[in-house]
C-alpha cells in the first residue's frame, strides 16, 4: 500500500504555496484523482472498467 503524504510535499515538488494544494485537494478528491490514506493524500489508483 502506497502511503500518503502532507500537502507539504506536493507543494514543494510543484514549487507552489501549501495554501494552493489545500485549495484543490478537495476538487481532485471529488475527481478522484487524489485519495485520503488516514495519514495524508496520494495518488488513486487506475480506474477499473470502462475507460
Amino acid at each position: 500500500m502506497r502511503t500518503g503524504v502532507p500537502p507539504e510535499r506536493p507543494a514543494a515538488v510543484a514549487g507552489c504555496d501549501v495554501v494552493d494544494v489545500l485549495r484543490v485537494l478537495p476538487v481532485l478528491e471529488v475527481h478522484e484523482l487524489v485519495e485520503w490514506t488516514g495519514t495524508g493524500w496520494r495518488i488513486a489508483g487506475a480506474r477499473r472498467g470502462g475507460r
